[in-house]
């Protein structure tokens, strides 16, 4: 993740970091100004940091493990931002509960 940092513009609101093997999301903190975040196809299996992800608008999440819809809420409902959460492929997609979420749109 850290090469992929290095490499970022400094001027983009947007950060890839798709199929980096990733299990979980250390210093959340370098990525707080970003609006769109794209952590698909990696092995997430904890959620605690997304909390940290204050102007995201777009959060991909696709293809991990996060297994706790419990966690999930907890973490997202702090994004004031959020408008899209795209879980498919998560064992936690089925029981997330989408109505606690108004505005934002969950794939």
């Amino acid at each position: 993740m850290e090469w992929s940092l290095i490499d970022h513009s400094p001027d983009s609101e947007t950060i890839i970091l798709k199929g980096l093997n990733l299990t979980a999301l250390y210093y959340p903190e370098r990525l707080c100004f970003m609006k769109k975040i794209d952590l698909s196809d990696n092995d997430l299996k904890n959620c605690g940091s997304l909390s940290a992800l204050l102007l995201c608008q777009d959060l991909n999440l696709t293809n991990n493990c996060l297994r706790s819809s419990v966690d999930l809420s907890r973490e997202v409902i702090g994004l004031k931002h959020l408008q899209t959460l795209e879980l498919k492929g998560n064992p936690c997609q089925y029981d997330f509960k989408s109505d606690q979420f108004p505005g934002v749109q969950i794939r």
